[in-house]
């Protein structure tokens, strides 16, 4: 049986539906199960809207290697996929916490830095949008301290200009 329901609830729309289309501006930018659209966006649009929790993005330019020209790309991740401790392959985000999202039913809690610096090798990103991570409920932060993220860019989704995905931006 194939039916159409539109809602804005995502959990709902989870639990009921096989299929789900993410529609915007009158067109279908994807349609994928659930799980699909949240780790597989296709596009930017997707990216942002698809989960319960605020997506984190940074904007770009890369040097195309093919063409030695500029590629302007729009980088995003989940809060949850940060971390505060560095890896091999991250950048890091300086900033001051702004707001501390208690999440007390999972456990957890979101802390949303205004962003000051970005330290990513040759790249320069835009600056001033809230940048959020995932913590344990009982990780030790306060509002208006300094605090930085780390984020790995191979958990990183990437789009272009365009807002399609881009897979082989390195």
């Amino acid at each position: 049986m194939t039916a159409v329901y539109v809602s804005h609830n995502q959990v709902e729309i989870a639990e009921i539906a096989d299929r789900i289309a993410v529609m915007y501006q009158g067109r279908i930018e994807q349609a994928d199960t659930y799980i699909n659209l949240y780790e597989n966006p296709l596009r930017y649009f997707v990216s942002l809207f698809i989960g319960e929790k605020t997506t984190n993005f940074l904007r770009g330019e890369e040097v195309d290697k093919a063409t030695a020209g500029r590629i302007a790309y729009t980088l995003t991740i989940r809060p949850d996929e940060c971390s505060p401790v560095e890896t091999p392959d991250s950048i890091r985000i300086d900033g001051e916490i702004v707001i501390i999202e208690n999440l007390l039913h999972e456990h957890k809690k979101i802390a949303y830095i205004e962003r000051t610096a970005v330290k990513a090798f040759e790249n320069e990103f835009a600056m001033g949008e809230l940048f959020g991570i995932e913590l344990p409920i009982d990780y030790k932060v306060e509002k208006w301290q300094k605090f930085t993220i780390y984020v790995p860019l191979s958990s990183a989704k990437y789009f272009d200009q365009n807002g399609d995905r881009i897979y082989n931006l390195w």
